[in-house]
């Protein structure tokens, strides 16, 4: 919600607005537009927490910036570019096999109800396909290099399910879990008809080019291209790829290496759910996707614990969960995939993957109290997020673990909090969100809580060669 100047109180607390550190990502990246700086995010929560002390904190960064900013890498214009450090690490395991790819396909799924124009919604797709630089990549398997097609190839296939008898669910998951031939396109679209006023719009891409928040910005742009409103310019991919080779370079990025190293110098803990089924001494990336809601009443207790307690809801329910995690397991030494980003200050309209796992490994005290468990955590996640840049691969590589087939490198349950997608506006329709449904997993149990506006959505996949759907539903009961 926007406010007049006159609206806002100065010396509210940003939590008691309702902020969340996702809509502060979103501002320092604008501050850092504007006017060169690079606020701290643990230092913001815990020093300068109203709008007031923030001013006073920025005037003194700016004071010390630099006079003239570091110019950004930017590869030349040209068609080969390197593959990231993300990318690589995604790459090898993609290339495992089929399944191992498949778990790497981002998926959304929008119901589109209503008279659609069909050839509107194929031209709309074509301009998203031109204007991101992602959609239109492929790895060259030779040289582990990644090239733009100057036109792209993914167009928007239709398909007619209306027939009786036809069953639109295998479809569908068949659809989300086929893998892509990464030496072509890693992106496609499917028009799927259910009947004369409904459609299923189905876009399927590789984590290697998108992640989930550029799967939201694609619809988003999508619905205002089929209205017919005009779009700013796309930032490139190529953008993307040059900032991070010099953010790589930097003395920060050797500072973010110590940050995530040194809380593995006894080595990586080993962590085993209580499984339902012995562990293959090959992971099949088996999986399915368990969705349940969080009741009203829990979901006013998070939220009224996180302003109380001066944590965002997704703090909040990282420390619940890895107090579950802890209880589950009898295990006090946790380690959670967390999510942070490649890119926290690049242009929001980027579509890329640039989500970057975060290995967090937390001392888990049962004698504390949630509240005070809560504020150890919170002090973690903060200084987590102001080294989120550095690659989950080069740690990977830092650390050098032991090769294990059967399992995921250093964590094998993740967690994250997905922010409200904008419900895609195509003027006169209004497409509504779904999950999709999965084949394939990439780890062992990762969870996922989609923020709905009032709502929350707990989100699981997980590994069926370890655990029965009844043993999961149980565990997010709990």
């Amino acid at each position: 919600e926007q406010l007049a100047p006159d609206e806002i109180d100065a010396d509210l607390p940003f939590l008691d607005m309702g902020v969340s550190s996702l809509v502060l990502v979103d501002a320092f990246r604008v501050l850092h537009e504007r006017f060169g700086v690079r606020p701290s995010m643990r230092r913001v929560f815990e020093e300068f927490g109203t709008i007031a002390r923030l001013s006073e904190y920025l005037a003194d960064l700016a004071r010390r910036a630099p006079a003239e900013a570091a110019a950004r890498a930017v590869p030349p214009p040209e068609a080969t570019l390197p593959l990231t450090d993300a990318q690589r690490h995604v790459y090898f395991l993609a290339r495992y096999s089929d399944e191992a790819s498949a778990a790497w396909n981002e998926s959304a799924v929008l119901k589109i109800p209503g008279a659609l124009d069909r050839a509107r919604l194929r031209s709309a797709w074509a301009k998203i396909l031109e204007r991101h630089e992602a959609l239109r990549l492929h790895i060259s398997p030779e040289e582990e290099v990644q090239e733009i097609s100057a036109e792209a190839a993914a167009a928007l296939d239709e398909v007619d399910l209306s027939a009786p008898g036809t069953d639109a669910a295998a479809w569908l998951a068949d659809e989300t879990g086929r893998a892509f031939e990464l030496g072509r396109g890693l992106v496609r679209a499917r028009l799927a008809r259910l009947g004369p006023q409904e459609h299923l719009f189905v876009l399927v891409a590789h984590a290697l080019v998108v992640d989930r928040r550029s799967i939201g910005r694609i619809l988003s742009e999508l619905g205002a291209l089929y209205a017919g409103r005009s779009l700013p310019p796309a930032p490139t991919f190529r953008e993307f790829v040059g900032a991070g080779e010099a953010r790589a370079a930097s003395v920060a990025a050797a500072r973010s290496e110590r940050f995530w190293v040194e809380p593995f110098a006894s080595g990586i803990p080993a962590f085993e759910l209580p499984a339902d089924r012995p562990r293959p001494a090959v992971k099949s990336y088996r999986g399915r996707r368990l969705v349940t809601k969080v009741d009203g009443t829990v979901v006013d207790r998070l939220r009224s614990m996180s302003r109380e307690r001066g944590a965002t809801l997704n703090m909040t329910m990282m420390a619940a969960y890895a107090l579950l995690l802890s209880r589950l397991t009898g295990q006090d030494d946790v380690v959670v995939g967390g999510s942070g980003s490649l890119d926290p200050e690049g242009d929001p309209g980027l579509v890329a993957g640039r989500m970057n796992p975060l290995a967090l490994r937390t001392e888990v005290d049962g004698k504390l109290t949630f509240g005070a468990w809560l504020d150890r955590l919170r002090g973690r996640l903060l200084e987590a997020y102001d080294h989120q840049t550095y690659p989950f691969a080069s740690l990977v590589r830092a650390l050098d673990p032991k090769r294990d087939q059967s399992r995921s490198a250093i964590f094998v349950t993740s967690f994250d909090v997905q922010p409200p997608f904008e419900t895609p506006d195509f003027g006169d329709i209004r497409g509504e969100f779904f999950a999709a449904p999965i084949r394939y997993a990439r780890y062992d149990f990762d969870l996922l809580v989609v923020d709905a506006g009032g709502a929350l959505q707990l989100q699981c996949d997980y590994a069926t060669d370890l655990f029965l759907p009844g043993t999961v539903r149980r565990w997010l009961a709990t």
